[in-house]
């Protein structure tokens, strides 16, 4: 091979590099219908603002995000809304059930997600696990007792503003005693978000549990996973 050949070589496979390239910028990232909770990042910075991890998780081709809002600022929750309605993503807003009989700090959240866009509320009833909070059964009745207080002023809310809550089965509930609580509480604003690994904890069988999440009402209403 001569200098010329070489060079007529170089060129062509030059070309075909950048063709390929242009090729590849102009395609969109494959993306899931799945979102990402902000637990699966719990070190990130990124968590620490819902348009970050929105930002953050589409470049990931994640399908939407579920994470706490950090502001309730009105022209915040205006830029989220906008924003992940331009990626074409969704958003699933992680609250605290009421506290003290005192809604308001709840219902002020509620309000917020709604304007932020979300499509879904999640929360949970117990932060810890139920096998090392509660040392007696009598602690744990009064638990029981408290939540369904709890579940019943979320529902008022839930209801009078149209927002959809999933219930996650965080270490606290059985299978059998989730589905009672939903049924209890039977509204068509409270559902299920699912962890098909927690109740292995309690001693339920993993496909127990799913199938009692598909069981009327209990619906599921998140699609994040972590």
């Amino acid at each position: 091979m001569n200098r010329r050949s070489f060079i007529r070589t170089v060129a062509a496979g030059a070309s075909v590099a950048s063709a390929i390239g242009d090729l590849l910028s102009a395609q969109e990232l494959p993306r899931t219908s799945l979102g990402v909770v902000q637990y699966s990042f719990s070190d990130s910075p990124h968590t620490h603002s819902a348009c970050d991890f929105l930002e953050y998780c589409h470049s990931l081709g994640a399908g939407g995000i579920q994470i706490g809002l950090d502001s309730l600022d009105t022209g915040y929750l205006d830029k989220l809304r906008l924003r992940t309605a331009e990626l074409g993503m969704y958003l699933e807003v992680i609250v605290s059930l009421p506290q003290n009989d005192d809604p308001a700090d709840f219902e002020r959240h509620v309000v917020a997600a709604r304007q932020a866009g979300a499509e879904c509320l999640r929360s949970a009833c117990l932060n810890g696990r139920r096998y090392e909070n509660f040392a007696s059964f009598e602690q744990w009745k009064s638990f029981v007792a408290g939540c369904h207080k709890r579940v019943a002023l979320a529902v008022s809310i839930l209801e009078k503003h149209r927002l959809l809550l999933g219930l996650e089965n965080h270490k606290d509930w059985t299978a059998e005693e989730m589905v009672a609580l939903i049924e209890r509480h039977s509204s068509e604003f409270l559902g299920v978000c699912l962890d098909t690994a927690n109740n292995i904890s309690l001693r339920d069988d993993p496909m127990d549990t799913v199938a009692s999440s598909r069981r009327s009402p209990l619906r599921p209403t998140s699609r994040t996973w972590r």
